[in-house]
């Protein structure tokens, strides 16, 4: 099913199924239509958005779960990567929405996408890090469950996070 995700509505389901002969002009025709209805809502039914209660800051905690609920959710193959940046290791969530498209989302920042013709996956995720402000230090890819399934887990050390808490155990859940 095609959704989108609207930085302060959330996700949107369209209701629409994912198809090779999905036209485009029509899907961002749908994509309008909807964030607008539900923007008249908000204000017919003289809603607010929730702003004042977005922290400012994720804990460590909340940033693998958003990660891992992005990945649960995103329509495309992902991988989740550590950002060591400023002695701290931030998950961030890989993938490539179009052929030479590449996007990171980090749940304190958003998504930013990047038009890439690289092979280098880890090489994208330093260079759109860096673009988001994180230094990376260092960048490691989280092993996928085919490789934690046949691979030693020393081979894959698990990261600490920025406030000394570990990752939970079922983080990769899909």
């Amino acid at each position: 099913m095609w959704w989108f995700r609207d930085e302060y509505l959330g996700v949107i389901p369209l209701g629409w199924a994912v198809t090779a002969q999905t036209d485009s002009a029509r899907l961002r025709d749908r994509c309008e239509a909807e964030l607008g209805r539900r923007i008249a809502n908000l204000i017919r039914f003289q809603m607010t958005l929730p702003w004042d209660d977005v922290p400012d800051d994720l804990s460590a905690r909340e940033r693998i779960d958003e990660v891992s609920a992005a990945r649960r959710i995103l329509p495309f193959a992902s991988t989740i990567y550590w950002v060591r940046s400023d002695g701290a290791d931030i998950p961030v969530l890989f993938f490539r929405p179009a052929e030479v498209r590449a996007a990171l989302y980090d749940p304190a920042l958003g998504t930013a996408e990047a038009r890439v013709v690289a092979p280098d996956d880890t090489k994208i995720v330093a260079a759109i890090a860096a673009k988001l402000g994180y230094r990376a230090d260092s960048i490691r890819r989280e092993p996928t469950e085919t490789e934690t399934a046949f691979t030693s887990p020393s081979q894959f050390p698990t990261p600490r996070l920025d406030d000394g808490a570990h990752p939970p155990s079922n983080y990769m859940a899909r």
